[in-house]
Protein backbone atom coordinates (compact mmCIF):
# COMPACT_ATOMS: atom_id res chain seq x y z
CA UNK A 1 0.00 0.00 0.00
CA UNK A 2 0.73 3.63 -0.17
CA UNK A 3 0.63 4.26 3.49
CA UNK A 4 4.23 4.12 4.35
CA UNK A 5 4.83 7.08 2.24
CA UNK A 6 2.99 9.25 4.52
CA UNK A 7 5.16 10.43 7.21
CA UNK A 8 4.52 12.64 10.42
CA UNK A 9 6.33 16.25 9.82
CA UNK A 10 5.84 16.31 5.88
CA UNK A 11 5.04 19.70 4.56
CA UNK A 12 2.23 19.65 2.33
CA UNK A 13 -0.77 21.87 0.28
CA UNK A 14 -4.16 21.49 -0.84
CA UNK A 15 -4.32 20.11 -4.52
CA UNK A 16 -7.33 22.29 -4.80
CA UNK A 17 -9.31 25.23 -3.77
CA UNK A 18 -12.13 22.65 -3.02
CA UNK A 19 -10.35 20.03 -1.53
CA UNK A 20 -10.69 20.67 1.99
CA UNK A 21 -12.40 23.32 4.41
CA UNK A 22 -10.49 26.45 5.48
CA UNK A 23 -7.84 26.37 3.68
CA UNK A 24 -6.66 27.83 -0.24
CA UNK A 25 -4.19 26.33 -2.33
CA UNK A 26 -1.71 28.99 -0.43
CA UNK A 27 -1.62 27.11 2.54
CA UNK A 28 0.87 24.96 3.99
CA UNK A 29 0.18 22.64 6.34
CA UNK A 30 1.88 19.92 8.57
CA UNK A 31 1.18 15.94 8.70
CA UNK A 32 0.93 16.39 12.53
CA UNK A 33 -0.67 12.53 13.23
CA UNK A 34 -0.77 9.21 11.21
CA UNK A 35 -2.63 6.62 13.15
CA UNK A 36 -4.81 3.07 12.27
CA UNK A 37 -8.25 3.08 13.27
CA UNK A 38 -10.93 0.18 13.56
CA UNK A 39 -11.05 -3.23 15.12
CA UNK A 40 -11.62 -5.38 11.93
CA UNK A 41 -10.76 -3.87 9.27
CA UNK A 42 -7.77 -1.57 9.34
CA UNK A 43 -8.09 1.87 8.12
CA UNK A 44 -5.70 5.03 8.40
CA UNK A 45 -6.36 8.54 8.89
CA UNK A 46 -4.35 11.49 9.44
CA UNK A 47 -4.35 14.67 10.54
CA UNK A 48 -2.68 17.70 8.78
CA UNK A 49 -2.27 21.19 10.75
CA UNK A 50 -2.93 24.53 8.38
CA UNK A 51 -0.67 27.93 8.56
CA UNK A 52 -3.92 29.62 9.96
CA UNK A 53 -3.91 27.00 12.91
CA UNK A 54 -7.12 24.77 11.68
CA UNK A 55 -6.92 21.02 11.21
CA UNK A 56 -7.84 18.57 9.08
CA UNK A 57 -8.88 14.75 9.24
CA UNK A 58 -8.06 13.35 6.49
CA UNK A 59 -8.30 9.33 5.48
CA UNK A 60 -5.32 7.93 4.11
CA UNK A 61 -6.51 6.94 0.58
CA UNK A 62 -7.48 10.28 -0.18
CA UNK A 63 -4.17 12.12 1.37
CA UNK A 64 -2.50 12.13 -2.36
CA UNK A 65 -5.98 12.94 -3.93
CA UNK A 66 -6.65 16.00 -1.57
CA UNK A 67 -2.99 17.24 -1.10
CA UNK A 68 0.64 17.80 -2.89
CA UNK A 69 3.61 17.45 -0.59
CA UNK A 70 5.85 19.98 -0.69
CA UNK A 71 9.17 18.89 1.96
CA UNK A 72 8.99 15.34 2.50
CA UNK A 73 10.47 13.98 5.82
CA UNK A 74 14.13 11.84 5.21
CA UNK A 75 14.41 9.05 7.64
Amino acid sequence: MFYHAIKIGTKVRPFCEDALPDVTTDSIGEVIMFKEIGRNRRDFYTIIRWDNGTESFLNARFFFKAVTVVEEVVG
